[in-house]
């Protein structure tokens, strides 16, 4: 994978800021259950690692002029981590299309859905998955 990603000029400063409070709305209040889990499970499991996840991270698509907020982001790993709900049943294109423009910016997209966050192993899924990508990123930088 390349490790260069498009770093074109950001969007107007009218938009930025209406899709920051946004965001921030997202952050303080309006996350569902699973994902209020998901962020406890993910800020110990990043604290122990030295990783720093970010709730809520904003992307823009230059070419198709549209915003897309992630549920969590992990920065050194670019990895981002969807918690998908039953809407994620009704706009499975929606989210193909995030996906594929995640991906191209360099991103690792990976998806729970609601009841797997639910089950007892979760924390140990969530785990083992944030460690095969940081072994993957390790064995990258090993090689260069």
């Amino acid at each position: 994978m390349s490790r260069k990603y498009n770093r074109k000029k950001k969007p107007p400063k009218s938009e930025r800021k209406r899709l920051s409070k946004y965001a921030r709305w997202m952050r303080e209040g309006s996350q569902t259950f699973h994902e209020e889990v998901t962020k406890f499970i993910l800020d110990d499991i990043c604290e122990s690692l030295f990783l720093t996840p970010i709730n809520q991270k904003i992307f823009y698509d230059w070419n198709h002029k549209k915003w897309y907020i992630a549920d969590f982001f992990i920065k050194e790993l670019r990895l981002v981590i969807e918690i998908d709900g039953p809407i994620h049943n009704k706009q499975v294109s929606y989210d193909l299309k995030r996906t594929k423009f995640l991906e191209s910016n360099c991103c690792r997209v990976v998806r729970f859905k609601n009841e797997e966050v639910e089950s007892l192993n979760y924390r140990s899924k969530l785990t083992k998955t944030i460690n095969f990508y940081l072994d993957k990123e390790n064995r990258f930088n090993l090689k260069n």
